[in-house]
């Protein structure tokens, strides 16, 4: 048996049995006859359901950027408790993957020196901006772009978030785009912790944007939310 036509459209698959699904989806068309549970078909059935085509494993271009309506305090479940209260924030667009715009002592790292200056995106690590891209806010709204070391661009022409409200981020205000040692809200997993770096919310700047003051980590905030 051989498939008798590859494009890119909504898929139609004569499954073994002669079942036929229809489906809108991003995979591929094949066309293909197969007998009642004729195993040759199986593996095709298979592989095509669960095959992409090849650009939609590309990156969102331009890409959104959200505060989370909800607020937590510092004892956030981590880097990836943060992840997930970004995908589960009442404000995350419907489709796409974000990460929280966070930084702690190693999982989540922009910079080890200020800006990257030394080592450039290696010092990065499961670092969330893409070089070179634009950021909008989830209404269209033109936030900043990133340079080539995948770093915002400031003043950023509008800020993240039209209300003042302050912001977990981790991020070191003398070393810009580092982490602050020991306000981390221990690597964001205690909310007893001596104190957490934020930011303020309608900001355009790095000063404030991303690293504006160091707050108990008890007390609640929200998250700068990227889509990947």
């Amino acid at each position: 048996m051989q498939p008798s036509n590859i494009q890119s459209g909504p898929l139609r698959l004569l499954l073994p049995g002669f079942l036929s699904l229809a489906l809108l989806s991003d995979c591929k068309v094949v066309e293909a006859e197969c007998l009642p549970y004729d195993a040759a078909c199986q593996p095709l059935a298979v592989s095509i359901l669960f095959a992409k085509r090849a650009d939609s494993d590309q990156p969102c271009n331009p890409c959104k950027v959200f505060a989370t309506q909800a607020t937590y305090d510092g004892g956030l479940g981590g880097i990836s408790g943060a992840d997930s209260h970004c995908n589960a924030d009442t404000l995350r667009p419907a489709g796409g993957t974000y990460k929280a715009l966070l930084v702690d002592s190693g999982n989540r790292v922009a910079c080890t020196t200020a800006n990257c200056v030394t080592g450039g995106s290696s010092e990065h690590i499961d670092w969330v901006l893409q070089r070179n891209m634009q950021y909008n806010r989830i209404d269209g709204t033109p936030i900043t772009l990133t340079n080539e070391l995948a770093l915002f661009v400031f003043p950023m022409t509008n800020a993240i978030d039209t209300a003042s409200r302050p912001v977990w981020t981790g991020f070191d205000m003398a070393t810009p785009w580092s982490a602050t040692a020991g306000s981390l809200c221990t690597d964001w997993t205690d909310p007893l912790g001596p104190g957490g770096r934020s930011a303020t919310s309608d900001n355009t700047g790095y000063s404030t944007g991303m690293s504006n003051t160091t707050s108990g980590c008890g007390t609640t905030a929200a998250l700068y939310c990227v889509e990947q």
